[in-house]
């Protein structure tokens, strides 16, 4: 229940105590609020200084959450330089003081070598800002986020309008997919999928539903295709995004795309996924053509994702200009189509495939290392790399 390098909590204890918190919050009546905090510069203290001065302002963190917490509080740490405090019974007015409070004496913290530490800290209450613990997580990660972006070292408390913008378009996209038969899917199961959608708003597991179809859908065409596995791309992609500290209306247009880039694959046989001997012209050519297929012919008649479909079409791009289907290259295709080819390429490489057994972590990292410039652009090679390796 504890991380070994600081003694916080852990992301397994975290989930329990606020699934049960959540729960004592709707019975009393009473909200509890929950700081995301992020460690600013850890990569950069790392490469300049070594892992282990790295590991010491990681530390830093710990004692000063520690310090700062109340016995009931829940310090945690998720890994590499990300932390969350979990209050109960407290509101924004006295989470705000609290996170304020940790952010003050982090950067009065000195390490050897480096200097002053600083963290960009979000906040957001539950009762207040939603009533939904996904959404809660996902507002205070927004507002750190925010923080992050706008100069860190600062605390910005959430905002509920943030909170399913990005999950009514992709809801509204699938509506609209499933109802008007745009893909081939058994009529009963579209019908049914579409009643879940339509009723989302009287659920509290929005994100649940939609990975849970996406998973779906993926597995009629990929039937290796595991539950979960859209979650793990859509927080990868996410992750790597505010690496590269994109903005948030990006991230959000990435969001979508990532739940949407593949679904031209639907169109293509089942003989050619299963297949076990080299394809043949002809059989490249249809795979070539999934992403035209997914933007032109499935999403093209949605307008509400219209800025969606240039991520979607260009997913498959390579750097150097090799890939398809149009031989774009460099900066001119977006940044959402190479995070998403990149976490789409680790995803495949790490699975089992008709043609070949699933690779370890560490030989997958090695094929993406060795097609930095080629596939790849070098920084989003270097910053994935990064990411996976410190990824608890």
């Amino acid at each position: 229940t504890t991380d070994g390098l600081t003694d916080l909590y852990n992301r397994r204890y975290f989930e329990n105590a606020l699934k049960n918190e959540a729960e004592r919050s709707l019975r009393s009546n009473l909200p509890f609020s929950l700081i995301s905090l992020d460690l600013d510069y850890l990569k950069k203290i790392n490469d300049t200084y070594g892992h282990h001065i790295g590991d010491e302002a990681i530390k830093a963190i710990s004692k000063v959450l520690k310090t700062n917490a109340r016995a009931v509080d829940i310090p945690v740490r998720f890994g590499g330089e990300e932390f969350s405090v979990l209050l109960p019974g407290i509101d924004s007015f006295g989470a705000k003081i609290a996170a304020e409070r940790i952010r003050s004496h982090i950067e009065k913290y000195e390490i050897e070598q480096v200097g002053h530490i600083t963290a960009s800290i979000g906040v957001a209450t539950f009762l207040e800002h939603t009533k939904n613990v996904d959404d809660l997580i996902e507002l205070a990660d927004q507002a750190m986020y925010k923080a992050k972006i706008n100069g860190r070292n600062q605390v910005i408390m959430a905002k509920t309008k943030d909170a399913t913008s990005w999950q009514r378009t992709a809801i509204d996209a699938f509506i609209d997919i499933l109802s008007k038969h745009r893909i081939p899917v058994d009529e009963d199961i579209a019908i049914d999928m579409c009643a879940k959608l339509n009723n989302i708003d009287q659920k509290q597991d929005a994100k649940d539903l939609i990975y849970s179809i996406v998973d779906m859908l993926a597995k009629s065409y990929n039937p290796a295709n595991k539950k979960g596995a859209t979650r793990t791309k859509v927080s990868k992609a996410i992750k790597l995004a505010r690496k590269l500290e994109l903005p948030k209306e990006d991230i959000d247009r990435l969001r979508i795309a990532t739940l949407l880039y593949d679904i031209g694959n639907i169109m293509i046989s089942d003989e050619i996924f299963s297949k076990t001997t080299p394809l043949t012209d002809e059989e490249k050519e249809q795979i070539h053509q999934h992403p035209v297929i997914a933007a032109k012919e499935i999403l093209s008649p949605i307008s509400s994702i219209g800025n969606i479909i240039p991520i979607i079409e260009n997913h498959h791009e390579n750097w150097d200009g090799s890939g398809y289907p149009n031989k774009v290259a460099g900066e001119n295709i977006p940044i959402e189509s190479q995070i998403i080819l990149i976490i789409d390429s680790y995803s495949a490489l790490t699975q089992k495939r008709s043609y070949r057994p699933k690779m370890s972590e560490d030989k997958a990292l090695e094929i993406i290392e060795s097609e930095s410039g080629k596939k790849w652009n070098p920084k989003l090679v270097e910053a994935f790399v990064d990411m996976i390796k410190n990824d608890e």
